[in-house]
């Protein structure tokens, strides 16, 4: 799971809809079956942190 450590540009459509990198989609349709969750990191503005949900759950 080593594309879900580090940092990914990634853009967002006019309707809020964000474009997730080919190769950590494939990981994360492997890994969770799609599931993530999404949460705003507390200490840097303008950043989400993504997680697969079974890491979430832990």
């Amino acid at each position: 799971m080593s594309n879900f450590l580090g940092s990914h540009a990634i853009n967002m459509d006019a309707k809020g809809r964000l474009a997730i990198p080919a190769r950590v989609r494939e990981e994360l349709a492997h890994a969770c079956s799609g599931r993530i969750v999404l949460t705003a990191n507390a200490d840097e503005e303008r950043c989400l942190l993504m997680y697969p949900e079974p890491q979430w759950e832990r």
